[in-house]
C-alpha cells in the first residue's frame, strides 16, 4: 500500500474503538510507520479534578494493554514506541486536525461515530473529511477478517483540472495497492448520465430525430469509458480488478453498488469543483457518504490547504 509513515489513530477509549485499532496496527506494521494514538474525550468536570490524573492513566493503560493483545492477535510486533496523547477541548474536529497538522501526519484512523442506522457519517466525522489535510480513514466493522475485506474505488473520470486527473491516479495507485494487501480483487465503480436525454425526446420545440439522441448517448457512453480506461492505463494497476461502469447518478449508483458486492473499504476523493482551495467537500460526494455502510477511506488533491488553521 501507499508508504504511510506517521498514522495517528483517534480513539474514545472505548470497546467500540479496537477493530479501527488493529487495523491501524496492522498498517503501521506493514508500512513500518510511526502510529500514535490520540484519545479524544469530553471535558473532565471541574469537580471531579482530583480523580483526572487516575482516570486518564486508567485508559492509557487500557489502550496499552488492548494494542498489545491485538498485536499477538495479528501476530505481528511493533517495535516502535507508541505514544498516547489526550484531547479535551471542544470542537474535538478542530483539535484533531490542529494535531495532525502540527505533528505532519499522514493519515488519520478512527472508527465512525456510533450510527443507529449504521450507514453514513456523523457530524465529528463528516468535519474530518471535510476539513483534515491527511487521508482519513473511517473504519466500520462491517467484516472484522481484515484479510478478506473487499475493496472499491469510486473514480469520475470526467476530468477539469489536472489536479482531479492527479487525484484519480493516486486513488486508483491507493486502492490497487490496499486491494494487493488484503488479497482481494479490486473494484471500480464510476457511472456516467446524459441529463438532457428526456429534454431532447420530450421537447415539441427541438424536434431532433430519436436515432439522433441514441447516437448521442451512446457516444457519451463511449467517451466516459475510454476517459476511465485512459485513467486506468495512467496509474499502471497491477491487481485484479472489475470495472463497474453504469449509468445513473453517483449518490444511488455507488450505494447500491456497495450493498451488491459487499464492499468494506470504499476508497474515494472527496473534494468538489469549487474552485476555493480547502472549501468543503463536494455536494456529489457528500450525498454518497451519507447512504453507504462501509468503511471509508477519503483522500483530498496535492495541494489541498485545510481551512483550520494549525494553532
Amino acid at each position: 500500500m501507499q508508504q504511510f509513515q506517521h498514522i495517528l489513530f483517534v480513539s474514545h477509549g472505548i470497546e467500540h474503538d479496537l477493530n479501527a485499532m488493529k487495523q491501524a496496527l496492522s498498517l503501521a506494521h506493514n508500512n513500518q510507520a510511526q502510529l500514535n494514538i490520540l484519545i479524544v474525550t469530553p471535558p473532565f468536570p471541574r469537580a471531579l479534578d482530583a480523580y483526572k490524573t487516575a482516570y486518564q492513566q486508567a485508559l492509557v493503560e487500557k489502550l496499552q494493554k488492548s494494542a498489545i493483545s491485538l498485536q499477538a492477535e495479528l501476530g505481528i510486533h511493533i517495535s516502535q514506541a507508541i505514544d498516547i496523547a489526550f484531547e479535551t477541548t471542544k470542537p474535538q474536529e478542530i483539535h484533531i486536525i490542529q494535531r495532525v497538522i502540527r505533528e505532519g501526519y499522514d493519515l488519520l484512523i478512527k472508527a465512525v461515530e456510533s450510527n443507529d442506522e449504521n450507514e453514513g457519517f456523523k457530524a465529528l466525522d463528516m468535519e474530518l473529511v471535510r476539513k483534515c489535510p491527511c487521508p482519513v480513514w473511517l473504519f466500520r466493522a462491517r467484516n472484522p477478517l481484515l484479510e478478506t475485506a473487499r475493496v472499491a474505488v469510486a473514480i469520475d473520470p470526467e476530468i477539469e483540472e489536472k489536479r482531479e486527473e492527479e487525484l484519480s491516479i493516486k486513488l486508483l495507485q491507493v486502492a490497487d495497492s490496499l486491494s494487493a494487501t488484503l488479497k482481494s480483487e479490486l473494484s471500480i465503480i464510476t457511472c456516467w448520465d446524459y441529463p438532457l436525454e428526456n429534454t431532447l425526446r420530450n421537447s415539441p420545440f427541438i424536434g431532433i430525430e430519436p436515432e439522433h439522441i441514441e447516437t448521442i448517448v451512446h457516444e457519451q457512453d463511449i467517451n466516459h469509458r475510454k476517459s476511465l480506461d485512459f485513467l486506468i492505463n495512467q496509474a499502471n494497476l497491477v491487481g485484479p480488478m472489475q470495472i463497474y461502469h453504469k449509468r445513473g447518478l453517483p449518490d444511488m449508483v455507488i450505494p447500491q453498488l456497495i450493498t451488491e458486492l459487499n464492499i468494506d473499504v470504499l476508497i474515494m476523493g472527496t473534494i468538489g469543483r469549487t474552485g476555493i482551495p480547502g472549501f468543503i467537500i463536494g455536494n456529489t460526494a457528500e450525498n454518497v457518504l451519507q447512504k453507504i455502510s462501509c468503511s471509508l477511506l477519503a483522500l483530498k488533491p496535492n495541494g489541498f490547504i485545510s481551512p483550520v488553521k494549525s494553532s
